[in-house]
């Protein structure tokens, strides 16, 4: 029943903070090197036999509801502090659901980590939450670098990778590349920025059609494309909905939806998108449309195919903890 919040360790102490009361966390679980007097070991947690001391049905009542708060993910902002993004139960396994059917993700499917466990897309497009679910295998690698993440893609024969832009350039360049068995690899899907049409065009070229686009914000509405889409869409795009039901818009400065082709600011709203920010009034009007539409802030068109083009950034996006660019942080007050 606990609800993590995914904190990068360079956040700073004053940042971390202001989250920890934002969200009445209760624990901060830190890496070794920062342990100290005062600090306790998880382990010696885990080894706790508290089950003894709790009586048998006691816990019932912390039973999860489906619309319960399962993890909060933070967004970078406009306000000069991170938003927090509640994720309940039920949006979140319904999203990493659909991003593994619309991206050909199974229980047969090996997926490598190579990035931070906690962030939205290895956790949850489909990542983690979609191997859980669906009883795939992890490969959690210690960090990205050709070096870690070759040998382990050969060893393990992983089908399934996110990888982030500056990692694939680094593997592309990397010239140990072709002495590594990649047979395996049925998709590797990179998103986010720097993912451009040259990028995804040079990474066709090395490992194949296996390689496609996402755009995954935290926020939700994900999008892909499909192992069946031309080269031309998995190229130039970010493919299309993986959810059925969510909508997308692309809207001029006065919120009037523009003529295909032309670009405007992509605008979302079905099952997987959230509803607003957590104890953000202010933000949540300022992110919301009237009618219910998330204002994801990023400047986008409709490819010929229908398909989604990103463009990049519609305003100036403040990172603190979410590591996004960011020209300062203010604490809360």
């Amino acid at each position: 029943g606990a609800i993590p919040v995914p904190c990068p360790p360079a956040a700073p102490a004053a940042e971390v903070a202001d989250l920890a009361r934002l969200t009445e966390a209760a624990a901060w679980f830190v890496g070794d090197e920062l342990r100290g007097a005062g600090v306790t070991r998880l382990a010696d947690l885990l080894a706790d036999p508290v089950e003894a001391r709790t009586p048998p049905g006691s816990l019932g009542r912390l039973r999860p509801r489906p619309d319960d708060v399962a993890v909060f993910q933070l967004s970078g902002g406009t306000t000069g502090r991170p938003r927090v993004i509640p994720r309940t139960h039920d949006d979140y396994l319904y999203g990493s659901l659909q991003v593994a059917r619309a991206t050909d993700f199974d229980g047969e499917s090996v997926l490598l980590v190579a990035q931070p466990a906690a962030q939205h897309v290895p956790l949850a497009c489909p990542g983690l939450q979609g191997a859980l679910l669906l009883g795939a295998r992890v490969v959690l690698a210690p960090a990205p670098d050709p070096e870690t993440v070759f040998p382990l893609v050969e060893a393990e024969r992983v089908t399934w990778i996110p990888a982030a832009p500056a990692a694939l350039t680094a593997w592309l360049e990397h010239p140990g590349r072709g002495r590594h068995d990649w047979r395996s690899l049925r998709r590797l899907y990179v998103g986010g920025p720097g993912a451009s049409p040259g990028l995804v065009s040079a990474a066709r070229e090395a490992f194949g059609p296996v390689v496609q686009q996402l755009y995954g914000p935290a926020e939700g509405c994900t999008c892909a494309t499909r192992g069946s889409d031309p080269a031309e869409v998995s190229v130039e795009t970010h493919g299309r909905p993986v959810c059925p039901d969510d909508e997308i818009r692309i809207v001029d400065e006065a919120g009037r939806e523009v003529p295909r082709g032309q670009v405007g600011e992509l605008q979302c709203r079905g099952p997987s998108t959230i509803r607003g920010y957590w104890r953000a009034p202010e933000d949540s009007r300022g992110a919301f449309t009237p009618d219910g539409f998330y204002r994801t802030g990023d400047r986008a068109r409709l490819h010929p195919s229908g398909s989604l083009v990103i463009e990049g950034s519609a305003r100036e996006v403040v990172q603190g903890a979410s590591e996004r660019p960011k020209p300062s942080w203010k604490p809360l007050t």
